[in-house]
């Protein structure tokens, strides 16, 4: 699930997740978050609570952390 196309499919081919472009993005372990007009989205493996949406359940497509305000990211193995 960490390309954010609802799926769990690999691909060779690049994926268009939002309509309008990032400005930051930040690759962990299993998971990808991604500022987008300020706010944070993250998808993925989540079994640490990598996401940080308060669950260990994972996500193949983006789910809105942060409302808005954020200007930077940064992820590590599994946070």
């Amino acid at each position: 699930g960490q390309l954010g196309d609802g799926t769990s499919v690999k691909s060779v081919t690049p994926k268009t997740i939002f309509a309008s472009g990032a400005t930051a993005v930040s690759v962990g372990h299993a998971f990808t978050c991604a500022i987008v007009d300020g706010a944070l989205f993250c998808w993925g493996q989540n079994t640490f609570g990598a996401l940080g949406d308060g669950t260990t359940v994972s996500k193949s497509s983006p789910q809105k952390i942060i409302e808005g305000g954020v200007s930077a990211v940064a992820t590590g193995a599994h946070h």
